[in-house]
Parts: C-alpha cells; sequence; structure tokens
C-alpha cells in the first residue's frame, strides 16, 4: 500500500512517532520508527515537519 499527502501534524518520540497525513482530503495517521531507528534510517530533524509532502509505503 502506498499513500502520498501532506503532514499535518507530527509527534516523534518513544516507543515511537506518529505523523498525520491529508491525503487527498482524507486524514491518515501512520506510525514512524523511535528516534535512534529513523536517524539510523538517514532522516534528519526537520525532514518531518508540518507541511512536508510525504510518500508512505507499507
Amino acid at each position: 500500500m502506498e499513500l502520498e499527502g501532506t503532514i499535518t501534524t507530527l509527534r516523534l518520540g518513544n516507543p515511537h512517532g506518529e505523523v498525520t497525513l491529508d491525503v487527498d482530503g482524507e486524514t491518515w495517521t501512520v506510525e514512524v520508527g523511535q528516534p535512534w531507528r529513523n536517524e539510523r534510517a538517514g532522516l534528519a530533524e526537520g525532514d518531518l515537519a508540518e507541511g512536508v509532502e510525504l510518500r508512505v509505503s507499507g
């Protein structure tokens, strides 16, 4: 499954983070990894922020 939308809210932290996306007027909540996993995956501070376009595969 793939979603592509705009981040409207996010909460990053342990045990995992949550990102809320606006996908064509629908709201989807996506879980992301723990902070250390995100860092190991190459995500830098600011990569996940309100207004950012995001494509999610799961």
